[in-house]
């Protein structure tokens, strides 16, 4: 074990005084087969999508009811309801999975989905996204493989144009209609 041996900790005085010493061959212990570390999901290599101290809701977890907070999100548990998070980011990883509706500043999908996305700047569906619902953002990046089934609503919101007062529709057979008196 590494934390007991010494050999290489030594004074260069040490190693002078004393006598060489015979050693015994080192004793080696059946090698244990390697343990897989925890699959963590996999994020875009960028960064960009959470901030580090984003909150995490785990592969063990599933919650039932509605979330609303007012910081970033990973998750990679399930949910099922709904889940607000407002100016913030939502990240669904791999292992992830919502049957909600989903509301935030910037959504990224790498799990599945099943329910209605709302994101007021952007929703990403990257290769291993699912997504079964609408969604309605500002811009859309889907990936190749990605899945959807769905409407799409993308842009600004537009007021519908009011009518200038006064004016009249025109007849049916083509005449200009009257203005008002």
């Amino acid at each position: 074990m590494a934390l007991f041996d010494r050999s290489d900790r030594r004074r260069p005085s040490e190693e002078s005084t004393q006598k060489p010493a015979q050693q015994a061959p080192p004793q080696t212990a059946p090698e244990e087969p390697a343990k897989p570390e925890p699959t963590q999901p996999k994020y875009p290599s960028s960064g960009a999508p959470l901030a580090a101290e984003s909150a995490r809701i785990g592969p063990g977890l599933a919650i039932e009811g509605d979330i609303h907070g007012d910081e970033d999100l990973i998750l990679d548990g399930k949910i099922r309801g709904s889940l607000s998070l407002g100016r913030h980011q939502l990240l669904i990883g791999e292992a992830g999975s919502a049957q909600a509706d989903l509301s935030a500043r910037k959504i990224v999908v790498f799990g599945d989905v099943v329910g209605n996305i709302k994101a007021s700047e952007t929703v990403e569906l990257r290769r291993t996204a699912t997504v079964k619902g609408n969604i309605r953002a500002a811009s859309l990046c889907i990936e190749e493989g990605a899945t959807l089934n769905g409407r799409v609503e993308m842009g600004g919101q537009e007021k519908p144009k009011s009518k200038a007062k006064g004016a009249k529709p025109p007849k049916p057979n083509g005449e200009p209609a009257s203005a008002p008196a």
